[in-house]
């Protein structure tokens, strides 16, 4: 690292608010900020800018102390303003409390930005419009990379249509090879996310496709070898190999139901055995099409470390050897940052393993773009009472999930990847065939497809490192 910035010319102090707002002159990769105090120590809060207008708080420490004279915050993020903000009132007169303050840079190193747009083609076939911060109409895609996104997760359903989702069969292998085309143009890198179902996986449902009800369990594990193959094999084809792929989408409950369910009457010693054999094989589908693809298996309690630990100690006792840890993380239902970031450091060490949030959002609104209730109002919702729906809480919120994963040791937090943020409302791209949106409130854009501002947290964990594309 090296040092950059010192107490000076670049420091401004505004007495009024007791705020020391520092300016690196350019977006730079800070890496570490440390902070000499002249007398006793202090109550302080730390907030990020790319841009000196829209500020966004550093972690979920509401406050950090310092009882000595020096304290360090590790920043590892893109910004060129710091706000250092005194809380303790007794001493909010004296600037001097503060002799010097540094800035330790460095550069950037690679992690995943992502998004999960695949819903997209429905919603821009129905009508959908995006627009940038400038109020241009422009590519969905294009919006997010100019704002430092990286990698794209497409799901893969088997045969989708009728009764459930359109008969266009979105989401199909034909779907996701368009897509990933158009992604790997712009050049984003893949995450493919298996399903295995003719639609979505949860763990509250995880229906068996209907080509593959009737078959023995060899035959079924065969199909989905098969299956995995094939989508990937045609992808590599094309041009368009991912470097990453799920087996199964929030598999805790287990997958292809009544198959390989491992909950309630099915939590048996003989179902996780052939929930393993499935991943086994799905496994080896991905890392015969290419011994390069890193691997993942996704479950959703990102705020529950018994459960995590539950899980992945039955898939270490079966020998299942994948790359990645994913976790579904909505703090809406999965609880509060705090247990999130005790359970991904637990699993990271634990494991042995780099851990990616694969699913995490936030309301950035209590509105309602469309007549569909909303996901954010289910009953077992409940919004943390310091985060109301707002664009600064959306964009507070996932800076914070970034920010857990940035301080793991060993650099095993890779990356995240937020789930739909293009879920605009559009009639006829709903959640469901002849249904609405239920995902318009948790977007990156309003409910006419214009960007928010919270989509600057891409910018603070971009991977450029020339500040002209920050």
């Amino acid at each position: 690292m090296n040092k950059d910035i010192a107490a000076g010319k670049n420091i401004i102090f505004d007495k009024k608010y007791c705020t020391w707002k520092i300016d690196m002159e350019a977006v730079q990769y800070a890496e570490e900020i440390e902070i000499c105090w002249d007398g006793k120590g202090c109550r302080y809060s730390l907030e990020l800018s790319v841009d000196d207008k829209n500020w966004i708080k550093l972690s979920k420490e509401k406050e950090f102390h310092c009882e000595g004279q020096i304290s360090k915050n590790i920043i590892k993020a893109n910004t060129r303003y710091i706000k250092v903000i005194l809380i303790n009132w007794d001493i909010k007169a004296e600037a001097s409390q503060i002799s010097r303050i540094s800035v330790y840079t460095g550069i950037a190193a690679e992690f995943i930005n992502g998004a999960d747009i695949s819903h997209l083609p429905q919603i821009e076939d129905f009508g959908g419009k995006f627009f940038n911060r400038q109020g241009e109409r422009q590519d969905c895609l294009d919006i997010l990379k100019e704002h430092g996104c990286n990698y794209i997760r497409l799901k893969v359903w088997n045969r989708p249509g009728l009764p459930f989702s359109d008969p266009a069969g979105y989401n199909d292998k034909t779907h996701v090879l368009q897509m990933a085309r158009r992604a790997v143009d712009k050049g984003f890198k893949l995450l493919i996310d298996f399903h295995y179902s003719d639609w979505w996986t949860d763990p509250g449902k995880q229906y068996i496709p209907e080509d593959w009800k009737g078959l023995s369990f060899e035959g079924l594990n065969t199909a989905l070898y098969d299956f995995t193959y094939d989508v990937l094999n045609c992808l590599k084809l094309q041009g368009t190999l991912p470097q990453m792929v799920q087996i199964g989408n929030e598999i805790t409950n287990g997958m292809l139901w009544d198959i390989a369910k491992i909950s309630e009457d099915f939590n048996t010693p003989e179902q996780w055995d052939k929930l393993c054999t499935l991943l086994k094989a799905g496994i080896s589908a991905a890392k015969t099409v290419s011994k390069d693809i890193k691997t993942i298996i996704h479950i959703e309690r990102g705020g529950d470390s018994e459960s995590s630990r539950y899980f992945y100690d039955r898939l270490v006792d079966r020998q299942v050897i994948h790359d990645v840890i994913g976790l579904s993380y909505y703090p809406i239902w999965h609880g509060p940052i705090s247990d999130y970031a005790a359970n991904i450091k637990d699993l990271s060490e634990r494991y042995d393993k780099d851990i990616a949030v694969v699913e995490v959002a936030y309301p950035y609104t209590a509105e309602n773009g469309d007549d569909q209730l909303n996901a954010s109002s289910f009953p077992f919702t409940q919004i943390p009472g310091e985060y109301p729906p707002s664009v600064q809480s959306q964009a507070d919120v996932l800076q914070a999930v970034i920010y857990e994963l940035k301080v793991l040791p060993d650099n095993r937090g890779i990356g995240f990847f937020y789930w739909q943020p293009d879920f605009i409302p559009v009639e006829g791209a709903g959640w469901k065939y002849g249904e609405g949106c239920e995902w318009d409130d948790q977007t990156l854009f309003d409910f006419k497809g214009n960007a928010l501002w919270s989509l600057d947290v891409y910018k603070l964990h971009s991977c450029f490192n020339d500040s002209r594309n920050i």
